[in-house]
């Protein structure tokens, strides 16, 4: 019986999308949002219903993703 070489190892983090970057991300957004005068909804539930149109970070606030990303 000849020996079966094992897989070669797999990097699990190369594959695993980095949380705490979006949730930093998100954060430092929300402080953006309370300096300029705004409503800290920065993808917030809130974001169903906005209906600013000038906001900076709409098009990225309301893109669909998955709810582990939230």
């Amino acid at each position: 019986m000849s020996a079966v070489p094992a897989p070669p190892a797999r990097n699990l983090q190369a594959h695993t999308p980095d949380r705490r970057g979006f949730t930093a991300r998100k954060w430092r957004i929300r402080a953006m949002q309370i300096e300029m005068g705004m409503e800290p909804c920065f993808s917030t539930q809130y974001r169903h219903v906005c209906r600013d149109t000038h906001c900076p970070w709409r098009d990225e606030c309301k893109a669909l993703r998955a709810e582990w990303r939230r």
